[in-house]
């Protein structure tokens, strides 16, 4: 997230407000899964999971499903296409 703040006429400050997407938080209805994944792509996700505060992998992979299930147009295109 960007702001831009103007303190004058002449003064122009750009901030930027680093936050995470994946936010802590519990899940209400779950089901237990066992996945096999990739050490490096594990590494990535401990470092962003400190960054953003949470140690939650099921709130981590929850959110990060819901993610990629809002931005896929062709799956939700299809999804409707199905029903």
């Amino acid at each position: 997230m960007n702001f831009i703040l103007i303190i004058s006429s002449l003064i122009i400050i750009s901030i930027d407000i680093l936050m995470p997407i994946i936010k802590a938080g519990k899940i209400k209805d779950i089901k237990k899964i066992k996945i096999l994944i990739d050490n490096i792509l594990l590494e990535n996700i401990d470092s962003y999971m400190k960054w953003a505060g949470t140690d939650d992998y099921s709130s981590f992979f929850s959110q990060a499903a819901e993610f990629v299930l809002k931005k896929d147009k062709e799956w939700r295109r299809d999804k409707n296409i199905k029903k």
